[in-house]
């Protein structure tokens, strides 16, 4: 996949952030996070759908309960409440990592213990996602 310049993905992530109305504080408490979404959708990791969500192309794929290979997550731009607190259920309050878990689970359609198999490479960007929808 070929690299994409700064400016074309800063303006990407940018009307992402703006369709999801997110606030210039909250913009600017999570810049860190911005700026890996930047990134990666530079390197080609992140593309963004014609719908407004996100397709991660995973640096190590996931292998699903059928034994199949997971090569990408693809983000929702919505999610509902409910979604959301279905996927938490089980979760304690203070278990932040299994919060974002859930989110992430949610946002993909994916079961929490596959998320939960993510390396570190793959999770931090999938939870710069994930964090501007809590």
């Amino acid at each position: 996949m070929g690299q994409i310049v700064r400016e074309v993905a800063e303006q990407e992530v940018a009307n992402w952030l703006d369709q999801k109305k997110v606030s210039s504080k909250k913009r600017e408490l999570h810049k860190d996070h911005i700026e890996n979404l930047i990134e990666s959708v530079m390197d080609g990791t992140l593309t963004v759908t014609p719908e407004g969500g996100f397709v991660q192309r995973l640096k190590f794929p996931l292998v699903a309960e059928d034994k199949s290979q997971i090569e990408t997550l693809i983000f929702k731009q919505r999610v509902k409440i409910e979604t959301i607190q279905m996927h938490l259920q089980g979760v304690k309050g203070t278990d932040n990592i299994g919060m974002i878990n859930g989110y992430i689970a949610a946002l993909t359609t994916n079961p929490k213990a596959l998320i939960k198999t993510l390396d570190t490479e793959d999770f931090a960007i999938s939870y710069g996602i994930a964090i501007f929808f809590m």
